[in-house]
Formats: structure tokens, sequence, C-alpha cells
């Protein structure tokens, strides 16, 4: 008796994925990555309510939704900055760098300074040149800051009696 060998019925390749064939033209992604999509959504989510395709659209969705949200808070920063109500980092640093010098600079000579000012003095006469002298500080950093703003083109004078 011979052997029959029997021959598949019908020729050619596998059968076309319908869901791959529509992921693929949905993303816009390559036949391998549509098949890597369905089986990581099958695996992640084997009783899910949505459908694989739909789960990728969902995610292709939740990845615009979060590029366009970026988009609209770098716009909020850039309006911020040209009307003038956020400064940079180094628009803050030009501005205080020179008072915080000016203040450390009175600082640092301060004992020396105010040494010979409060030697015998009552303690009224004490606390009167402590505050003359920090109230001398405080008017040398607004008027570092003031000469910076007027460098950098700001108009309005800070209030001294902060």
């Amino acid at each position: 008796m011979s052997k029959q060998r029997s021959l598949p019925r019908s020729k050619g390749g596998r059968p076309r994925n319908n869901k791959l064939d529509e992921l693929e033209r949905e993303l816009g992604v390559t036949r391998r990555r549509a098949s890597t999509i369905l089986k990581e959504q099958v695996s992640e989510n084997p009783s899910a309510d949505l459908s694989p395709i739909a789960e990728a659209r969902l995610r292709k969705l939740n990845l615009e939704a979060d590029r366009l949200t970026a988009q609209i808070r770098a716009a909020k920063i850039e309006a911020a900055l040209l009307e003038k109500t956020l400064i940079t980092a180094n628009d803050a640093n030009r501005i205080f760098s020179p008072p915080h010098l000016i203040v450390k600079q009175m600082l640092s000579t301060a004992p020396k300074t105010l040494s010979s000012r409060l030697f015998n003095q009552s303690q009224k006469a004490i606390e009167q040149t402590l505050a003359d002298y920090c109230n001398s500080v405080l008017s040398a950093a607004l008027a570092a800051v003031e000469r910076t703003r007027a460098d950098m083109g700001d108009g309005e004078p800070i209030d001294s009696a902060l």
C-alpha cells in the first residue's frame, strides 16, 4: 500500500490577521511592532473590556494628550517670561548677586566696624547702633537691587519700607 500525503487545504501563506492589519494602519507602525503590541495587551489585560485595537488607540491618545499638555505648559512659561511675570535663573542671579555680595561684605566687616562703637556704651545705645547698622545694610542691598533693575530695564523702584 502506498502512503498518500495529505496536502493543506489552502495554498500560500498564513491567513491575514485583521486585527493586526487594523492596528498597523491605525498606529502607523510595522507589522512586527503591531504584533508585539497585541501580544503585550493580551498578556497584560487578559480580561480587559477594551479590544487590543481600542487599547492601542487609547495609549496613542494618552501620549498625544501628554505631548499637548507639555506644549501648553511651555507656552504658559514663555508667555509669563514675555509679560515679565516670571524670571529665569540667570535673571534672578543678576538681580540678587550684587545685593548678596554687598550684604555679605558688610556683615563680614561688622565686628571690626561696630566693636569700637559698642565699647562702653549702654544697652540702649548698643541696640540703637545695631539697628542703624542693620538699616544701612538693608539700604545698601536695596540700592544694589535698584541699580541692577535699572541696568536690566525694569522701571518701578522697590519700596524701601519693606
